[in-house]
């Protein structure tokens, strides 16, 4: 990546900046960080949705670490815009114009991981991370978490919102992996060794959403609740809190 140092804030952290054309080019030697979510492809269509239709000047910045022995940069934040990007110069119309824009980036050299998690916290200070990224946990338990999260936000797509709070019948995908962490935890000591816990939390998501749509709650909308009767998907008509309590 061909970067220009625009500022020097101490030593091996750098303010630069670089075309977009350059940022995408390298694609195999930018990676997500490790202890960072999985992108919300939903949510990088509809950033990279936006600039397709308004084609505003691009004046985002990223924040990446890069390593010298690996010659890979690691995305610390802002990964939903940097795929974003990847699915919008896919369209030949934007190509040539997003080839021609540059993109400021705040790069971190070899940094130790203790100076990673303390600049991921500062960074997302006001944008809450879910539990699940902020701890060491199993590769097992997050392979889970992802895989169920998956299959709820592409079976009932129109639920998942990229809002931080959405309205009732409605969900963050970060808050529904919070539930699901929540779960985890819950069953984990508790479930057959005879089936595993993946199994286990589907269960117990597809009962309680069952139990929901049997009872349904209170001064809920009509047209909510006819949303929910096409998609079948009456779980988020209650409240996080409740939901980590009572499935």
């Amino acid at each position: 990546m061909n970067i220009e140092i625009l500022y020097t804030f101490d030593k091996n952290h750098y303010l630069g900046k670089c075309s977009i054309l350059d940022l995408l080019s390298p694609i195999d030697k930018i990676e997500n960080w490790e202890y960072n979510r999985p992108p919300d492809l939903e949510r990088c269509k509809e950033i990279s949705r936006a600039i397709n239709q308004k084609k505003n000047v691009i004046d985002w910045l990223l924040h990446f670490t890069y390593c010298e022995d690996t010659q890979v940069f690691h995305v610390i934040d802002g990964i939903h815009r940097f795929y974003a990007l990847q699915f919008s110069i896919q369209e030949p119309e934007n190509k040539e114009w997003l080839q021609k824009q540059c993109i400021l980036i705040i790069i971190k050299v070899n940094p130790t991981k203790g100076e990673i998690i303390d600049w991921f916290h500062a960074i997302n200070n006001s944008n809450p991370v879910p539990e699940l990224y902020m701890r060491d946990t199993t590769v097992e338990k997050r392979e889970c978490i992802e895989k169920l999260a998956k299959e709820w936000q592409e079976k009932y797509s129109s639920h998942f919102m990229s809002s931080k709070k959405p309205n009732i019948g409605h969900i963050n995908r970060d808050r529904f992996i919070d539930i699901l962490d929540t779960l985890y935890d819950k069953y984990k000591k508790t479930h057959s060794k005879l089936v595993t816990i993946d199994i286990t939390l589907r269960e117990k998501l597809i009962h309680k959403n069952q139990h929901i749509k049997e009872n349904i709650p209170k001064k809920i909308s009509p047209k909510i609740l006819e949303k929910c009767i096409q998609s079948g998907c009456f779980l988020f008509l209650h409240k996080i809190e409740w939901l980590c309590e009572n499935i």
